[in-house]
């Protein structure tokens, strides 16, 4: 059994009474219209015995002690009058005097808590009404705050954490699509197909290249011949031939000295040399620009729309299985969702249940409260006056039991023994009448 199969059973114990009071499916509380009394007998002997023998001991006692005056005062009952104290009688009057005193200083205190008991009932009573209004708003309170609780609790935080639940699942997503076409290799495969792409125009731009390069090496070829002519031209118009002389001349200690250093190339000293000889040449020779035929010939070679069809056929495949990748893992997304919201509908239906039922539990107890309330306060102010009159009789009765009580010990303790020379109203056998009363 559970822990709230035990709580249960205890309430159920607790409110109902076999026979009295039942609760069914809905739980409502019922009265039974013909209740069995030997169940309620049953279920409340304990609490009878100890009632009827209070009421035995309050009607017994009074009449035990009527019947003892009775029999005291008409002398039937073997007693008599001494005509001097016995030797024990001083101390036995004293110990009996002093148990008497210590019973009504008891006596006392009881009749004031009588007084006081009583009226903190009347005050309770007065304000039962009250504080049953009291307390079945603090019920209704309480079952309020417990309906807003579930739904926060249940509706509130579930909303939001379908929320975030849907944006973690939807980045996830992503992020693996990501890191798996990372780890296949993907990125090289897109490098590839921009390379095919820009292959062929690699192609038409080398064929350009080579047709340019043949134009630049006629065009090269008039402007040198074009530049002779006017640089002879204009020797021979300004008459300078001992300036060509020395050009001359130049011209052939420079080969000489190329002649030289090609000879001796196999020294640093003079391939270093060599080189700054080269950078002092003045004439462009655009005969050695490179020729692309042998690379044109080479793409030539390859077959490029096969290439390139290949690798179209790889990229339509990676997008396929990126395709089919993402409506796998959407169509997984998308029952996500759903089991959400049927979750999150399956907790609303029996959020509203609970809430209902609460709710009508809390218009039952509004109801029958109410009518309690208002029969109770009509019943006290009609009836609660009288109750009030008989606690402060009763207690009025103990006072005057305790006030001749008090009256019999004044007398004994400070009285004289009557006797037929001296009798007057305050000796002892006044103290043992106000006793004896």
């Amino acid at each position: 059994m559970d822990y709230y199969t035990e709580c249960y059973s205890f309430c159920y114990r607790t409110v109902t009474v076999d026979g009295l009071i039942s609760i069914d499916a809905g739980n409502n509380i019922n009265i039974v219209e013909n209740p069995d009394f030997t169940a309620i007998t049953k279920y409340y002997a304990s609490l009878v015995a100890i009632v009827v023998f209070l009421l035995l001991c309050v009607v017994l006692f009074p009449l035990c002690g009527l019947c003892f005056c009775c029999c005291r005062c008409c002398g039937n009952c073997g007693a008599k009058a001494l005509p001097s104290d016995k030797r024990r009688d001083t101390s036995k009057k004293v110990i009996q005097a002093i148990l008497l005193i210590m019973c009504t200083t008891g006596l006392l205190f009881c009749i004031v808590c009588a007084f006081a008991s009583n009226q903190q009932l009347e005050d309770g009573v007065q304000e039962f009404p009250t504080n049953l209004n009291y307390s079945v708003r603090d019920t209704e309170t309480f079952m309020d705050t417990t309906n807003a609780h579930l739904r926060h609790l249940l509706t509130n935080n579930y909303q939001e954490f379908s929320t975030a639940l849907n944006n973690v699942l939807q980045n996830g997503t992503e992020i693996a699509m990501n890191q798996l076409f990372e780890f296949a290799g993907a990125a090289n495969l897109t490098k590839l197909f921009d390379f095919s792409e820009n292959l062929g125009n690699v192609n038409n731009t080398l064929y350009e290249l080579k047709s340019d390069t043949n134009r630049l090496r006629v065009y090269a070829s008039q402007l040198n011949d074009a530049v002779v002519t006017i640089l002879l031209k204009c020797l021979r118009e300004l008459y300078l031939n001992a300036f060509c002389k020395q050009a001359i001349a130049l011209r052939k200690v420079k080969r000489d000295l190329t002649k030289t250093l090609n000879d001796c190339s196999y020294l640093p000293e003079c391939s270093d040399f060599k080189k700054k000889i080269d950078l002092l040449q003045t004439n462009i020779d655009f005969s050695q620009v490179p020729d692309v035929s042998s690379t044109i010939a080479s793409l030539g070679s390859l077959n490029i729309a096969n290439i390139q069809n290949d690798v179209d056929a790889g990229q339509k495949s990676l997008n396929n299985i990126r395709v089919s990748l993402s409506d796998a893992l959407n169509k997984g997304l998308n029952e996500a969702k759903t089991q959400l919201a049927n979750g999150q509908t399956i907790i609303t239906e029996n959020l509203d249940s609970v809430t209902g039922s609460v709710n009508d539990v809390k218009k039952q107890i509004d109801s029958s409260a109410s009518n309690a309330i208002k029969s109770s306060q009509q019943f006290i102010d009609n009836n609660g006056k009288y109750r009030f009159y008989f606690g402060v009789t009763i207690s009025c009765a103990l006072l005057s039991i305790v006030v001749f009580i008090f009256f019999g010990l004044i007398c004994g303790v400070c009285g004289k023994r009557p006797d037929g020379y001296s009798d007057n109203c305050c000796n002892k056998g006044t103290g043992s009448n106000f006793l004896c009363w």
